[in-house]
């Protein structure tokens, strides 16, 4: 393993105006300096590009590729990596920020683990207000903390959201020589299967518990996509997951994680339509269906048959249910704030 192995940042730009030079600034100012800075411009209609050129005309790592039409986040990644010479892969989100040694923390712990052949790296991070001046949540620091994982058991992790893992991207590297691609033309769970797939591909997965990334809160596209368009690719992003699985020869263990993974997607999108203005019969017995078809699977026997019972309710009792729950979840932040 080179010990000073270059980094290939990947960057996306979308009309980020607001958020970028605070970000680029984070990136060019790191305590690790052996950086390849990706900057892909998805056809930005703001001041973007503007900021990017200046940033590049001052360091030399920095390269440009424009796109002459909007392509997405996906597309544009998968055209860092064409690009990226570096021996570790970096996707940063261009409203977030950085600690200044966030890629020499990782760096350290994906050459001077105990292998010394990590696949992949990650460390923790941080919620911030949209201004960045406030910070929403900050897990405990340890930054001696470290584990490693064998890729099932961090598959099996990643799926249910424990120790640490989720099917975000930006807090880690991956070497590139595990990378698959993104699938183009996604507009959310674009990470998901990614993710999977390269968990799947890795050997040595290690997860440090320093705070290093700083990840925005704010109102983006994503939240405005409509519940069709969500529905239709979350369930896209599963099935890949699914084959991803299947592939790998995964154990039970893999697909009793997947259920829980089904189960918690489900719940999620028919938390969002019951709570938007939509009111399409299709579209909730399909996501009634699926929610009770993945009860039974991740609840085994007749206790998961006893709870399926409960979502053959009609749909005004979902739409209250949620925005009964959604009510509660603003009064105890309000409270929190």
């Amino acid at each position: 393993m080179i010990k000073n192995p270059l980094i290939s940042v990947i960057i996306p730009v979308y009309n980020v105006e607001r958020y970028l030079e605070k970000c680029l600034e984070s990136i060019i100012n790191q305590t690790y300096g052996n950086l390849q800075i990706i900057i892909v411009d998805d056809c930005s209609s703001d001041k973007s590009l503007t900021i990017s050129d200046k940033f590049a005309q001052k360091d030399s790592r920095i390269c440009i590729l424009h796109s002459n039409k909007n392509i997405g986040v996906s597309a544009a990644r998968n055209i860092g990596i064409e690009m990226a010479q570096g021996d570790f892969i970096s996707f940063i989100d261009a409203d977030d920020y950085l600690d200044y040694d966030f890629y020499e923390y990782l760096i350290t712990l994906a050459v001077l683990n105990d292998s010394g052949n990590a696949d992949i790296v990650y460390c923790a991070y941080r919620r911030v207000s949209d201004s960045g001046g406030r910070i929403l949540s900050q897990p405990k620091d340890e930054p001696t903390h470290v584990e490693a994982f064998c890729s099932k058991d961090a598959v099996v992790n990643c799926l249910r959201a424990q120790k640490g893992f989720n099917i975000f991207i930006w807090n880690g590297l991956f070497k590139k020589s595990i990378l698959p691609r993104f699938v183009e033309g996604r507009i959310t769970c674009e990470d998901q299967d990614f993710t999977i797939a390269a968990l799947l591909n890795s050997s040595c997965v290690i997860r440090g518990w320093g705070v290093k990334y700083n990840y925005r809160i704010r109102k983006s596209g994503s939240q405005s996509i409509d519940i069709k368009t969500r529905v239709q690719h979350t369930l896209q992003s599963l099935q890949d997951v699914s084959e991803h699985i299947r592939e790998a020869g995964s154990d039970m263990d893999c697909i009793d994680a997947f259920y829980e993974r089904c189960l918690r997607m489900d719940l999620n999108l028919i938390d969002r339509y019951s709570t938007g203005s939509l009111h399409d019969k299709q579209l909730f017995r399909t996501l009634r269906k699926r929610l009770k078809k993945d009860v039974v699977l991740t609840y085994k026997s007749i206790k998961g048959r006893l709870i399926s019972i409960l979502f053959y309710a009609p749909e005004p009792l979902y739409r209250v249910v949620f925005l009964l729950i959604k009510k509660i979840k603003g009064m105890q932040l309000g409270k929190n704030n």
